[in-house]
């Protein structure tokens, strides 16, 4: 959000949004037939969009966004609505209703709608107490006698106002249910754990003769379920990756179960918590998401950039520089991959279904390779520190050769026979191949000694880019002249920095066709062109790309080749703009997640896991602290918090500890040492959410040491602090732990008593309803009330109630979900209705009610909760 002009604030949407709501199979008719055919209709958040079913898999067709919403007023207690389906279409239309009293009894009962007064009448049918915990109402026009069937806790009951049938199942809360097939017979239920089961009405003579319900395995905790064909269905993922399922007719062996899956579609949806963290130590962050809930709960990593889709790896320490040659020009693909080494020249050689090294006899294999390719003549060049190499593509023998006289530094040329080399002291050489020879053409020499230079047409502009020593690339767009005579200009210069080392250049064709360049560097980035402007990308590729190169083979099409200081790696490129997400599965619903930058771990607060007893009640499994290794993602140290007992707030803090002696059993003084001065902890607020308290009245802070060795690293519990009350949030000030305790704010001094490390208290300030969320910069701290908005305190001054004061506060009634510091006048805030909003605070103002009141200086309404 851009902030600083109230008049051009905006708000950019990286990805939109991905968690499935609802989901429903129909025949639809697009625009690559005339005859109908099944599509896929998925709903996620305000976002419709419609996907067509392919060989290939599900391909999206469209999408809307919804730019507002309906809701229905119901009376308390409705749980369900469904149509009854009547024999008759002149018959008035019937529902029935599912709901229940104030002591959570389950009613079933049906009304009839009067299209003329436009109001419920008492329906067809009396009212039937059903079991409690019944979730679903199901109902088709192929069930007999317009019957209903009441989906609920540990049974499934079919319901026609005479008769009732009801089969017993294993205790569960179903999520989700859809219909297989046109019969209207059967359909798909998924459970809050992930599981799938069908239920299968018979029927003899129009009459419902019995109902069996089977589990047929586990797929993801499902918001939607849709039978596609021939016997695929898809599970929208709740919280998590939706999939693709085949329903199979006998149990799998290993698994026992009728599932397999087919695909996943990733959802970093509901995103509980995230972070901005430098995983790859390269200058880029990437945003880390605790995601999901229960089973479905992971870390997502979330990548802005381009992404390689690894074909094929191959261990090759020392590769120098690499080019990809054709058998001959005509040819569509590559044939041969040539590699540069220190004293030496390799090649590999694509045949039927391997890679392998082979030999090109015309090539000098003694000296290592500057540039090589394949020319319009019928022709490979090789271009060495000493000479120029001609060979013919059918014989693969040398024809022709020229030497430089000089050792050659910079090589290159193109595919119509011309040639380009750099030497010493900048002088430079302009060659050509003519009649099967290597001509000189001309001679220069240049005020600098040329790197990595390239030209190459984008969007219809020719660009020039020039890669330095140092990481940083020059683009200029080329102005090409309307005559031979006229000069070529150059103009919109731009320099940037890609990385620190040397940038080396190479293009190739984007998903699109579209021409792009390939920058390798340590931070290697693709140079690309949209809308007409020159922009870079990221490559999300693990360590440092020292060359590239195209290579089109029949084994491994439209691919890259990338060499690292240990491999090569052949690799198809993503599209240019995308987010590229990686995922690592909890099997937990992580809560908080903070990064601790110097032992590298991360620390995520997880709820159990899901557990169930035979009776279907909830087994507490509490929750825990996790730490994980941030390169890995491999859990290391879990600390498992008490009964009762849940984790608020989470985060890094740096803490200064305040050695304390006694001196002759007086009065404790405190004396700051040098070797025992600051570092950096991981802290957790936790609650104990006792069932007979309405209000958390006891809570703890923890202060986790870790500590990061050769071998390994090494969690402990340096101390911690009962509260009375709940702690929300934490922040740090000054070194020190500001901490929101239910209504108050405290403030903790970090100190050892006689070797023994704990949390002193400092200061409090009373005054607000729940101190849900707190966020500090320099000695300010905002914070997010449960009702009351926004307040800013300030840390400081004298003892006690002194050191935090309440210097500006917004008097709007706002339920928040979150806080952020956008400058020492400007802040952020969140709210229930999923509005974003702006807060100035004008502390130069001459009238003190002004000073003291922070003024609404932006509205958003972003449609989604932000937590």
């Amino acid at each position: 959000m851009d902030y600083s002009n109230a008049g051009s604030s905006y708000v950019t949407t990286l990805q939109s949004p991905t968690v499935v709501t609802h989901a429903i199979t129909c025949l639809l008719v697009d625009g690559s037939s005339a005859e109908p055919s099944i599509h896929l209709v998925l709903c996620k958040s305000n976002v419709i969009s419609i996907h067509s079913l392919t060989p290939q898999g599900i391909q999206q067709c469209t999408e809307y966004n919804i730019n507002g919403r309906v809701r229905l007023e119901e009376p308390d207690g409705v749980i369900d609505i469904c149509f009854l389906h009547s024999p008759s279409p002149s018959s008035p239309p019937s529902i029935a209703v599912l709901y229940k009293d104030h002591r959570d009894r389950h009613y079933l009962r049906t009304y009839t709608i009067s299209l003329s007064s436009s109001s419920l009448k008492q329906g067809p049918w009396e009212k039937y107490q059903v079991e409690s915990g019944s979730t679903h109402l199901i109902s088709s026009p192929n069930m007999s006698q317009g019957g209903v069937l009441v989906v609920g806790h540990k049974s499934v009951t079919y319901h026609n106002g005479r008769t009732t049938k009801a089969v017993p199942m294993q205790a569960t809360r179903m999520l989700t249910w859809g219909t297989v097939g046109e019969e209207g017979n059967r359909f798909l239920l998924g459970d809050e754990r992930g599981g799938l089961w069908v239920v299968v009405v018979s029927q003899v003579n129009d009459v419902v003769s019995g109902i069996h319900v089977e589990n047929l395995g586990d797929a993801c905790v499902s918001s939607a379920v849709a039978y596609l064909d021939n016997g695929v269905a898809f599970v929208g993922g709740a919280y998590g990756d939706s999939q693709l399922v085949r329903l199979g007719e006998e149990r799998g062996q290993e698994t026992g179960s009728y599932l397999s899956l087919i695909e996943e579609y990733a959802s970093i949806g509901p995103i509980v918590d995230l972070q901005l963290v430098d995983l790859d130590r390269r200058g880029q962050r990437q945003v880390v998401t605790a995601s999901g809930s229960g089973k479905d709960g992971s870390l997502r990593v979330v990548r802005n950039g381009v992404g390689i889709a690894e074909e094929a790896e191959v261990e090759m320490p020392g590769i120098k520089g690499m080019w990809n040659l054709r058998e001959d020009f005509g040819s569509p693909y590559d044939k041969y991959l040539v590699q540069s080494y220190i004293s030496e020249t390799r090649v590999l050689e694509i045949t039927e279904d391997e890679m392998e090294e082979a030999s090109i006899p015309g090539f000098d294999s003694s000296t290592p390779t500057l540039f090589a390719c394949t020319i319009s003549s019928g022709h490979m060049v090789q271009i060495t520190e000493t000479k120029v190499n001609l060979v013919s593509c059918g014989a693969k023998e040398r024809v022709d050769e020229y030497k430089a006289g000089k050792k050659i530094t910079v090589a290159n040329g193109n595919a119509s026979g011309q040639i380009l080399l750099a030497m010493g002291g900048g002088s430079v050489q302009y060659l050509r191949v003519e009649g099967g020879k290597i001509v000189e053409v001309s001679k220069a020499t240049l005020p600098q000694e040329a790197r990595s230079v390239m030209t190459a047409k984008m969007e219809g502009k020719t660009m020039l880019l020039i890669g330095l020593g140092d990481g940083q690339l020059i683009t200029h767009e080329l102005l090409l002249p309307a005559s031979a005579d006229d000069p070529v200009t150059t103009t919109n210069r731009k320099k940037v920095s890609l990385g620190t080392q040397p940038i080396g250049l190479a293009t190739f064709s984007s998903g699109n066709r579209s021409r792009c360049v390939f920058a390798s560097s340590d931070r290697p980035t693709v140079v690309y062109s949209s809308s007409k402007k020159i922009c870079f990308s990221n490559v999300n590729f693990p360590g440092e790309v020292n060359y590239v190169c195209p290579f089109n083979c029949e084994l491994f099409p439209d691919c890259l080749a990338l060499a690292t200081e240990t491999s090569l790696t052949i690799g198809t490129i993503d599209d240019i703009q995308k987010l590229h997400i990686q995922t690592f599965k909890l099997g937990e619903g992580p809560l908080k997640i903070a990064h601790h930058p110097e032992s590298r771990t991360f620390a995520v607060c997880v709820e159990g896991k899901d557990a169930m007893t035979k009776e279907g009640e909830d087994l507490d499994t509490g929750y825990s602290v996790a730490f994980l290794d941030d390169s890995t993602f491999d859990e290391f140290y879990r600390h498992k918090l008490e009964p009762f007992e849940v984790a608020m707030s989470l985060g890094v803090v740096r803490l200064r500890n305040q050695e304390v002696v006694n001196v002759d059993g007086g009065e404790e003084d405190g004396m700051e040492e040098d070797g025992n001065g600051a570092g950096t902890y991981v802290a957790v607020g936790t609650a104990f959410a006792h069932p007979d308290e309405d209000e958390a009245t006891e809570g703890r802070i923890l202060i986790f040491k870790v500590v990061k060795n050769e071998s390994n690293t090494v969690v402990s519990l340096a101390t911690e602090k009962p509260t009375r009350g709940g702690v929300y949030s934490l922040c740090n000030i000054h070194e020190k732990l500001a901490v929101g305790i239910n209504s108050r704010v405290t403030l903790f001094q970090f100190r050892s008593v006689h070797g023994v490390s704990e949390l002193s208290h400092e200061a409090t300030h009373h005054g607000h309803i729940l101190a849900c969320h707190m966020k500090a910069s320099g000695d300010l701290c905002v914070v997010g009330d449960l009702m009351r908005s926004v307040s800013v305190m300030r840390f400081g001054g004298g003892a006690g109630e002194g050191k935090i004061k309440e210097i500006a506060r917004d008097y709007n009634a706002n339920w928040m979900t979150d806080v952020a510091v956008l400058d020492e006048q400007m802040y952020l805030g969140s709210e229930m209705s999923s509005n974003l909003f702006t807060l100035r605070r004008n502390e130069k103002s001459n009238i003190p009610e002004e000073r003291t009141r922070l003024q609404v200086w932006g509205e958003y309404h972003l449609g989604q909760m932000v937590n």
